[in-house]
């Protein structure tokens, strides 16, 4: 009886492995999938899964041993590293898997950091959690305020927490990317928040990272 042929499912792609093709796969401490593939010829493997890619709709970059899928609209990614002909390294993104970052009327949350935005509109995106280093990193999209004005508010809800800011950096260039620096520290964490003008909304990020005892936020 002849056996099932292996198969290696990656986001939404699902391709035939090798009959000879070993397969270790971890998640890592950034919830992403990384895959490492050993046979005796792996070169139409990788072939098959940029095939596949591109038929699914992904952009593909190339080089001699790297393999670059992308999915911009869903910020899907699938990075593909060749070791000669017999190992493959797979790195898969799909921050679809992950939870949506929590949020309220007017408010975004993070931990236990509330950030207060009146007078927006406020679409959740997706939270990660960083197991090795505990730290949490969110996004919301906020529609009807700019840049500036989001980054202001952040500044207000954490110093209104009790938190220590050290400030506002301006955007050195908007042409790359007009994006507002608030960074606040206190309580044992500190709470970075990136807003980046996008129209016709603000991309918020809100990073929590809580510091060891004895860390510069006590």
């Amino acid at each position: 009886m002849m056996s099932e042929p292996q198969c290696l499912r990656l986001i939404d792609l699902e391709v035939v492995l090798p009959t000879d093709a070993k397969v270790t796969s971890i998640c890592t401490p950034e919830c992403r999938l990384h895959h490492r593939l050993s046979g005796a010829d792996l070169r139409e493997l990788r072939e098959a899964i940029e095939i596949a890619g591109t038929g699914k709709g992904y952009s593909l970059e190339r080089s001699e041993r790297v393999s670059s899928l992308a999915r911009p609209d869903r910020e899907q990614t699938i990075g593909i590293v060749a070791d000669g002909a017999t190992r493959l390294d797979i790195t898969v993104d799909d921050p679809e898997v992950l939870p949506f970052a929590s949020f309220g009327k007017e408010t975004v949350v993070v931990g236990d950091v509330v950030v207060r935005l009146p007078g927006v509109l406020v679409v959740p995106r997706r939270e990660r959690l960083d197991r090795d280093s505990g730290s949490r990193i969110a996004e919301w999209e906020v529609y009807g305020v700019d840049a500036e004005a989001v980054s202001l508010d952040v500044l207000g809800s954490l110093e209104a927490a009790g938190l220590k800011a050290t400030g506002i950096f301006r955007p050195r260039n908007p042409v790359v990317g007009d994006t507002w620096i608030t960074e606040a520290v206190g309580a044992g964490r500190i709470v970075k928040g990136y807003a980046t003008q996008r129209s016709p909304h603000v991309l918020l990020q809100l990073v929590l990272v809580e510091l060891a005892p004895g860390g510069q936020g006590d």
